[in-house]
C-alpha cells in the first residue's frame, strides 16, 4: 500500500508542477483554479496518508507541520529577498505537502542539494553571458526570460528568472531518489 501511496502522489505532482511550469513560463501567472486543485489534492493525500500511518499520528502531524511551517519560512525569505515570486513559494508549500511520510527527511535534503546546483548553474549560465556583472546585478527580461539579461541599473522594471523549472526538476529527481 505504501508503494501505491508514493507513487500516486508522484503522478499527482508531476502533472502539478508541469501544468505551473507551462503557465509559469508562458504567461508568468500561475493560475489560480490549479492552485485550488493541487491544494485539494494535496489534502487527498494527506488524508490517504494519515489513514495510513494511523499507528503513529502525532508524530505524522508534527513532522509535516514542522516541514511545512520551514518551508513557509524559506519561501517567505526568497521572496522577501525577490528571488522567487509569490506564485512560487505557493508551490512550495504545497508541493512538499505531497510528499510522503517516511520520506520527509531525506527527500528535503536531497532537494535543497539539487535546487542548489541547479542554481548555482543557472547563475553560472548568467555569468559566462555578462561577464562584467555580478549575481546581484543580475535581472531578466520578461518577454525573453531565459536569454536577454539586464543590468539592475539600466532596468526600470525588473523580472527574474521563473523558478519553476528548476524546482521542477530538483523535486521529481529527489523524489524519485528518496525511495532509493
Amino acid at each position: 500500500m505504501e508503494i501505491y501511496l508514493f507513487f500516486i502522489n508522484f503522478i499527482g505532482i508531476s502533472i502539478i508542477l508541469s501544468l505551473f511550469t507551462f503557465f509559469d513560463i508562458k504567461f508568468r501567472i500561475i493560475s489560480k483554479k490549479i492552485l485550488k486543485i493541487s491544494i485539494i489534492l494535496s489534502f487527498l493525500s494527506n488524508f490517504f496518508e494519515i489513514c495510513w500511518n494511523s499507528n503513529n499520528l502525532f508524530s505524522y502531524i508534527i513532522t509535516k507541520l514542522s516541514v511545512v511551517f520551514i518551508i513557509t519560512l524559506f519561501s517567505f525569505l526568497l521572496f522577501s529577498l525577490n528571488l522567487i515570486g509569490g506564485g512560487d513559494g505557493k508551490i512550495a508549500i504545497i508541493s512538499f505537502t505531497f510528499i510522503p511520510f517516511q520520506y520527509i527527511l531525506i527527500f528535503s535534503s536531497l532537494f535543497l542539494i539539487f535546487f542548489t546546483i541547479f542554481l548555482i548553474n543557472i547563475a553560472n549560465l548568467y555569468q559566462l553571458y555578462k561577464k562584467d556583472l555580478f549575481y546581484s546585478d543580475i535581472f531578466i527580461k520578461k518577454e525573453n526570460p531565459v536569454i536577454l539579461i539586464l543590468n539592475k541599473e539600466n532596468n526600470k522594471s525588473s523580472y527574474i528568472f521563473p523558478f519553476t523549472l528548476p524546482y521542477t526538476f530538483a523535486y521529481l529527481i529527489s523524489f524519485i531518489l528518496s525511495i532509493i
